[in-house]
């Protein structure tokens, strides 16, 4: 952890980033293409951009960021830690109705986003009561992100405290309505520690964090971890398997974040073009269960450098570490574990089967995990007991303590490491005129985990195709939440209550499997 020193969660966090920044003031902190930046010089910008904000959202409502990897991605986390704003990432990858259902639904005031997508932040202002400003990269906003800075003085001096909130993640729910998890600066120190704890344990001045997930998904959550060891960012669009590759060899990185699926197509590409030695040595996964052969196959080819993490929105991880010694000789058991507790999380198992069952719903307690969701007090009273909340996943402990998942309460697919849930795939087939009802589950794929299969009866005298449900789903949803298989069937089976029983659906995927997650 280099010369970090961390004691408190009440500690400010942008007064940690303010004495790290001037620590490794020539130091790179970030790169982006052929840009870099120092930290004096992120510093610099970071605070011009926090006084910005302080003058365009006096109020200190929410902030959304709409954007590609990027470096002006991470002076905007930084800006937001400092001016004391919530965070609302937004997945580039969601339509326009999710868009606007997060911007709506945090009452953001502001949207910072890049040219490419300045017409669709314009539309939003129109349609979201709180939304006024849309500051953009490259032009096409009502505001020049650069000019913003140039214009901006520095910050004043900060007014926010530990328990304000500080980053509002959306994460749906089995209605498919996206509730925003809300974590404060205390949790949000605290899941940073938590990281450096016992995730990322020997970051080093000038390290280097890949970033080719999504800034707004998990790998995002490492930004401040990697910006408070005098350690690099390192940016790229998008992910692609050679690119990742050749970037991790040119710009010397020593870690990332991925998930199951991107490890699968990195251990082909580099078995298939033997790619030199890399200084890659802590490779953090999770988002999805993970095959103990893909994993293995994976260890093989790049060494003894992953680690796998488990968390959520709600309880960013890590909750669990399954370390990298641990996934040397493992046994199957072992690699198909979620490893251990973290120091500073609680974990408990509670019944929910037979009695004497080993398994039980995981539920966690820290400081780390979320306050609640935002502005829906019935969703957070739901989601916690006896102050612990409750993860919706089935596991067991084994003798050493190792977390194996078995099973998910929630009626949710993960396909490449993202959350599908049925309820808002079956609304978006339900605007199709000819589907009377459908049926969405998840079912084991050997590439993504697992894959969005729908289940569609059409209304008499209608006729319905794969390719209209398909596209049906596609205008309202992200793409990967589209099916990859429709079947038009005549009725689906359904209970005495009339309940469709997609345990029969799942069941000719499901049943040879040793458990019903992937």
């Amino acid at each position: 952890m280099g010369n970090l020193q961390v004691t408190s969660t009440t500690a400010d966090l942008g007064a940690l980033l303010d004495r790290s920044f001037r620590q490794h003031a020539p130091r790179v902190a970030v790169e982006d293409g052929e840009r870099t930046e120092t930290f004096s010089q992120l510093s610099e910008r970071s605070d011009r951009l926090a006084s910005a904000l302080l003058e365009l959202n006096p109020s200190g409502r929410p902030v959304a960021i709409l954007a590609s990897n990027r470096m002006e991605y991470i002076e905007a986390d930084i800006a937001l830690v400092k001016a004391g704003h919530p965070k609302v990432p937004i997945n580039m990858r969601l339509s326009q109705p999710e868009r606007l259902h997060l911007v709506s639904d945090s009452g953001a005031a502001v949207l910072i986003t890049e040219a490419t997508s300045a017409d669709s932040a314009l539309s939003l202002v129109d349609e979201a009561e709180a939304l006024d400003t849309v500051v953009s990269v490259g032009g096409g906003g009502t505001h020049d992100y650069e000019d913003v800075l140039a214009a901006a003085n520095r910050p004043p001096g900060r007014t926010w405290r530990p328990d304000d909130p500080s980053v509002i993640l959306y994460t749906s729910g089995t209605t498919g309505r996206p509730k925003g998890a809300t974590s404060t600066f205390r949790s949000r120190m605290a899941a940073t520690w938590n990281m450096l704890l016992d995730e990322l344990i020997d970051v080093r001045p000038g390290d280097g964090m890949l970033h080719a997930g999504s800034l707004s998904h998990g790998s995002g959550s490492k930004v401040i971890a990697y910006a408070l060891s005098g350690a690099r960012n390192i940016v790229v669009p998008s992910f692609d398997p050679g690119r990742f590759l050749d970037e991790a060899l040119h710009r010397r990185a020593t870690a990332s974040f991925v998930v199951p699926t991107m490890i699968t197509v990195l251990t082909e590409e580099a078995e298939s073009k033997r790619r030199p030695t890399l200084n890659l040595r802590h490779v953090s996964y999770g988002g999805s269960p993970i095959d103990p052969s893909t994993i293995r196959r994976a260890v093989d080819v790049f060494g003894p450098v992953f680690v796998q993490v488990y968390g959520a929105a709600e309880a960013p991880h890590p909750l669990t570490v399954l370390s990298r010694s641990d996934h040397v000789d493992a046994s199957d058991q072992r690699l198909a574990s979620a490893g251990k507790a973290t120091r500073s999380v609680e974990l408990r198992l509670v019944p929910t089967g037979a009695s004497g069952s080993p398994e039980g719903e995981i539920q966690a307690r820290a400081e780390s995990v979320m306050v609640g969701y935002w502005k829906n007090e019935e969703s957070t009273r739901e989601a916690f007991v006896d102050g612990f909340y409750r993860t919706g996943d089935i596991g067991y402990f084994d003798d050493e303590g190792y977390l194996t998942i078995v099973d998910r309460q929630k009626d949710m697919v993960i396909s490449g490491g993202l959350n599908v849930y049925p309820a808002e795939v079956e609304a978006a087939i339900a605007n199709h005129t000819g589907v009377l009802e459908s049926a969405v589950i998840g079912v084991p794929d050997e590439r993504w985990g697992e894959r969005v299969v729908a289940y569609v009866v059409a209304r008499p005298g209608h006729t319905v195709s794969p390719e209209e449900v398909t596209a049906e789903v596609a205008r309202r949803l992200a793409g990967y939440k589209k099916p990859r298989e429709v079947w038009v069937v005549e009725e689906l089976a359904k209970g005495s209550t009339g309940k469709i029983l997609k345990s029969v659906l799942r069941s000719r995927y499901w049943d040879q499997q040793s458990r019903q997650v992937n």
